[in-house]
């Protein structure tokens, strides 16, 4: 399964409705647009304003998705990177009945050598460990985590990145994350929460980590 992501700087209100009505054609079970609102963290200075994601299901999508190249190539000033993704293996964590919080994007850049170290870490620690919470306790409704397959544009005055999370969430789970995430690692026989992340921390840094909304 392949997903479609596009990292856009600000936008006026002429454009913002440009880009709607071409995202409209993507509208499946998984087509979203969010705008940024306050950056937590990241190496990048310049901000992104908004982002949009959407599931490519199958082949009916192949001309919208020429569509999308060709427009967005027109608007090519706007665009910070237009890229095709995959998920990391199971790492599509969803709530049934799903409430919608606040949303936490993170563009992260791993370093190409632990690429496949960073992979690891997702599925054998941090998926896990998002699981537990999201089906034990009542402050996280979806994880998604991303990698990116194939760049179709990158504007290079901005820094890169190789996967994208996606955290929704109610804002009470700031306190309650380390603790949590912590039992889930446990849970798995996972290093404890300082290990991972300390290991995490020496193969990748965020480019940018925004508390977002959804649009």
């Amino acid at each position: 399964m392949e997903y479609l992501s596009i990292t856009i700087k600000n936008l006026d209100k002429k454009r913002i409705k440009q880009f709607k009505q071409l995202f409209s054609s993507f509208e499946n079970e998984f087509s979203r647009m969010y705008k940024s609102q306050i950056k937590f963290e990241g190496e990048e200075s310049k901000r992104w304003a908004y982002f949009f994601i959407c599931e490519l299901s199958d082949n009916s999508n192949v001309d919208v998705l020429k569509s999308i190249k060709s427009m967005t190539s027109d608007l090519k000033e706007y665009i910070i990177r237009t890229e095709l993704m995959e998920l990391t293996p199971e790492s599509f964590l969803k709530k049934v009945p799903h409430k919608t919080g606040m949303t936490i994007i993170e563009h992260v850049n791993v370093q190409e050598e632990y690429l496949i170290d960073f992979q690891n870490i997702m599925i054998n620690n941090n998926t896990p460990a998002m699981k537990y919470i999201i089906e034990k306790k009542d402050w996280c409704n979806e994880f998604i985590a991303l990698e990116t397959k194939n760049i179709l544009y990158h504007d290079a005055t901005f820094k890169s990145w190789n996967q994208i999370h996606l955290v929704d969430m109610a804002a009470y789970g700031i306190f309650r994350y380390k603790k949590d995430f912590n039992d889930g690692l446990r849970l798995v026989d996972a290093p404890s929460f300082k290990t991972n992340f300390k290991d995490l921390s020496k193969i990748r840094k965020f480019t940018y980590k925004f508390k977002s909304k959804l649009i």
